[in-house]
């Protein structure tokens, strides 16, 4: 019944007499929508280093007096540039226009590895001086992380005459997250 509506008044007296008035009655609801929302929520990338964040995720059974029109976030799409702690706004508005707004927080996390390619032989070659330098990118065949790899490692990279034959190289990815494969 928000709104203005013509209601009709009639008086009547003891012989019948009848008199009629129409009054014009405005509903009005000023009372803001009453929030109830997670102090904080975590939520994980997927493996296009991508999450969808919904004003379900935060809720925990925010309430209006007449309904809740409205439910907004300050922010719904996370990706990698998110990671960690994130200030989000959550807001539910009536149709009256009343509106109320919570801070939530909101941590962005990775828990997914970097994928490794690496090439299953290589053949380095010794200089003049007797060594040879190995780097990350003589292994690497597109490894790749669904945020992007912070740290490249060999375990060992620099060889002398002394390594001369076939050697066991381990070849690590991490990420910003810490999320490692070898």
């Amino acid at each position: 019944d928000l709104g203005t509506s013509k209601v009709t008044f009639t008086a009547k007296d003891d012989s019948g007499n009848t008199s009629t008035a129409e009054v014009t009655v405005t509903v009005v609801d000023e009372i803001k929508p009453t929030l109830k929302a997670k102090a904080a929520y975590t939520i994980k990338l997927d493996a296009e280093g991508k999450a969808a964040l919904k004003w379900e995720d935060l809720d925990q059974g925010s309430s209006d007096n007449c309904s809740i029109k409205e439910k907004l976030l300050s922010k719904t799409s996370l990706t990698c540039a998110d990671l960690g702690a994130n200030k989000v706004t959550f807001t539910a508005k009536d149709a009256s226009g009343n509106t109320t707004s919570a801070e939530v927080t909101v941590t962005v996390v990775d828990e997914i590895k970097p994928t490794l390619k690496a090439k299953a032989a290589y053949t380095i070659k010794l200089d003049v001086e007797g060594k040879a330098a190995l780097k990350w990118e003589d292994l690497d065949e597109g490894s790749s992380d669904n945020c992007s790899i912070k740290d490249k490692l060999l375990s060992k990279s620099s060889f002398t005459c002394a390594d001369l034959g076939a050697n066991k190289i381990t070849f690590t990815a991490k990420d910003a997250s810490g999320n490692t494969s070898a």
